[in-house]
């Protein structure tokens, strides 16, 4: 039992805490944990210092049995008569452990520690061995709604179990507070010293490595087909020119969020179109070439790219507070008028929504409305077959990767031994795989953005009940079907919040885990920007013909502008009377209620006349900057782009040893270090698996 008193001494010897100040009960926003250590009696403390700092640690009976185990208890041994004769190693290990930080009442319940200098403070004469373990705590919610972990970081022995240091932890509190906060093996994390690859990984390393050699030996070939079929090869330049010959087409193809259509000349024989599916050089090409026409829906191109930016930003934001020493301050941002664009930025996910819509339903009638069509099983399953192909291969490579590898390639005071999605994905991970991911819990999820792949799939899977009847000229019929679907999601929505109090306010609600898994993730209370695009899809396709005449008289068409203007600002900034009084409200109950069921819907029309304008010459210069042709190549990539970020930003989250500290400029420098590198690395899936997975679906699948 003495083996704890000296644990405790460790402690206090090296942490400073010895004072005896007591923490301010009345603070604005103050969590009830930090009220809770007015409840600690220092002197307990104080009393087990000196009786710990009084004994002879060269007694025999001072490390006795007991419910420590032997090995650890030899250890803990060392490391004190390393500390009595201040070997510098001692000092670094006990130096390391957490010290009760500044800015408590901000949230600073993430107690790190020092994690470089555990891992360095071994022994080798000693055979003293270090790992950096953290213990783990829910903490009391915030006013906020927030709910957070309490996280201490210490340097322990790397004989001692988490058992054993539960049961360390447990005698400490019980002689501090009075009370037994009874820890378990669970509630101490120790990081793993090793990672061996197993199965899973090493198939998934064996897997890419084979499509990467694919890849480079595509490249190389064409290259050699290029150097052999130009006669002035030797020419480096007049070889570049050769590389640059095709007039490559790359149409937008039917999917929200642009993946390449990978334009494949099916005259070349099947192999060499196979070789130009998975050649570098032909990749490039497509992803840069700027040429359009006006089958080409251009300003998708930009709203793609913001919307993404947004995503970025959103998130960049959100989730950083997870990972920093004043989450609390994250309350404060909400109370400025700009910054309702960041707590706001759900919508960007609506604009996605909107434009996968618009580009099925134009899509759908454009090709239904060629010469001797025929509407047949073999051109819908076709239909079917192609979204889910387009989708899949980039989606499963990263759903693997986040998985499977990276458990092995991040470490710190924060990263998790399992890696960054949980380990029972490594058996359950079907509803991924399958788009069913927006019906599952949600701690059940393997990768939290699937959750939108799974909407857009299913969406595009339930639109041909529309379309269908459109491209048979049953016009009524289809758009009395889209009008029905609509009003079932506005009422599905309305129902679900006026029924469930607390889920009014979204995710800033007292409710806002069942509005998340309710109404945020589920198809028919999300489907609305999806219906409003297939109809402006339809218009699009008919307004676009050289016989249509779709100017709108200048007057009109300043006024509608003016309105879809002012009805995007208010979905962004109507909750700002809300966020100024945050955590109370200034709307009713009834009133959220209003504003969550009908502001998609909004949203949508307010977009969608952008889009229709722009597309129909009636944009001006929004047009111009929406059809930038920068945003060409961006709006090309945004898919692999979007799939990376999200385990980008985690992994750049998780591997930091410091807590980040929540300040405006700091945050956006940060989202466009994340933006760039979500490119960067999106650029490598996009050239290594999404385009050519999406050649070989134009070879195979005519």
């Amino acid at each position: 039992m003495k083996i704890k008193i000296i644990f405790v001494f460790f402690y206090v010897e090296f942490s400073g805490f010895l004072n005896g100040q007591k923490v301010p009960k009345q603070v604005e926003f103050s969590p009830t944990y930090v009220l809770n250590l007015n409840q600690v009696d220092i002197s307990q403390f104080t009393d087990l210092y000196h009786e710990a700092k009084s004994l002879n640690y060269f007694q025999n009976d001072l490390f006795s049995p007991g419910s420590i185990s032997q090995s650890c208890e030899l250890e803990i041994e060392k490391l004190f008569k390393g500390l009595t004769e201040k070997e510098q190693w001692s000092l670094k290990t006990i130096d390391s452990f957490a010290k009760p930080p500044s800015g408590l009442l901000k949230g600073n319940i993430n107690w790190l520690g020092e994690y470089t200098e555990c891992l360095d403070s071994k022994n080798i004469s000693s055979n003293c061995y270090p790992k950096y373990c953290t213990l783990n705590k829910k903490a009391s919610q915030f006013e906020s709604q927030i709910s957070l972990n309490l996280k201490y970081g210490f340097c322990a022995p790397m004989n001692c179990s988490s058992n054993d240091l539960a049961e360390i932890f447990n005698y400490i509190f019980l002689k501090l507070a009075k009370k037994n906060l009874s820890f378990v093996q669970d509630d101490i994390i120790c990081q793993n010293e090793t990672n061996v690859f197993d199965t899973p990984a090493w198939i998934f390393i064996v897997t890419i490595s084979c499509l990467v050699g694919l890849v480079l030996l595509a490249s190389l070939i064409h290259l050699i087909m290029i150097y052999k079929t130009n006669p002035f090869a030797s020419n480096t330049t007049t070889l570049y020119l050769q590389i640059n010959e095709d007039n490559v087409s790359t149409n937008l193809v039917d999917i929200e969020n642009l993946v390449v259509n990978t334009h494949v000349d099916l005259r070349r024989p099947i192999m060499e179109q196979i070789i130009h599916s998975f050649s570098l050089i032909s990749n490039f090409k497509k992803i840069f070439n700027f040429e359009t026409d006006d089958n080409h829906l251009l300003s998708l191109n930009g709203i793609r790219v913001i919307s993404l930016g947004w995503v970025i930003l959103s998130h960049t934001f959100g989730f950083t507070v997870f990972y920093s020493d004043n989450p609390l301050d994250s309350l404060n941002f909400l109370k400025r008028f700009l910054f309702s664009i960041v707590s706001n930025g759900f919508f960007s996910v609506d604009s996605f929504f909107l434009i996968s819509g618009v580009l099925t339903g134009y899509l759908f009638i454009k090709n239904t409305a060629r010469p001797n069509f025929k509407l047949t099983y073999s051109f819908m399953l076709k239909y079917y077959l192609n979204r889910f192909l387009r989708l899949s291969p980039s989606l499963y490579v990263m759903l693997f990767f986040t998985i499977f590898m990276t458990k092995y390639i991040g470490y710190g005071p924060m990263y998790p031994n399992e890696g960054l999605s949980p380990t029972r994905c490594r058996t359950d991970l079907w509803k991924d795989l399958l788009y069913l991911s927006n019906f599952a819990k949600i701690n059940e999820t393997c990768f939290g953005i699937n959750w939108y792949l799974s909407n857009d799939i299913q969406f595009h899977f339930m639109a041909p009940v529309i379309l269908i009847p459109l491209a048979l000229n049953k016009f009524f019929i289809g758009i009395l079907l889209l009008i029905l679907i609509l009003i079932g999601n506005l009422v599905s929505i309305f129902l679900t919040l006026y029924n469930n109090p607390g889920t009014e306010l979204g995710i800033y609600g007292t409710n806002s885990e069942y509005y998340f898994e309710w109404v945020y993730l589920k198809p028919w209370t999300r489907c609305g920007p999806f219906l409003i695009g297939i109809f402006i899809g339809f218009i699009l396709y008919f307004h676009k013909r050289p016989s249509y005449d779709a100017k709108i008289k200048k007057i009109y068409n300043l006024i509608n502008w003016n309105i879809a203007q002012n009805l995007i600002g208010l979905c962004i900034f109507a909750l700002y009377q809300d966020f100024k009084i945050f955590p109370d409200s200034y709307y009713t109950q009834m009133q959220h209620i209003i504003y969550q069921t009908f502001s998609r819907l909004i949203w949508a029309l307010s977009v969608g006349y952008f889009i229709y304008a722009c597309e129909t010459k009636n944009g001006g210069i929004i047009s111009n900057i929406l059809s930038w042709k920068l945003f060409i190549p961006l709006a090309r990539l945004s898919y692999s782009a979007f799939l990376v970020h999200f385990t980008y930003l985690f992994y750049f989250l998780s591997t930091q040893n410091r807590l980040f500290n929540l300040q405006e400029l700091k945050m956006v420098y940060y989202f466009i270090g994340n933006f760039i590198g979500s490119y960067v690395l999106g650029t490598l899936l996009c050239i290594f698996v999404e385009m050519p997975f999406n050649g070989l679906q134009t070879i195979f699948i005519k």
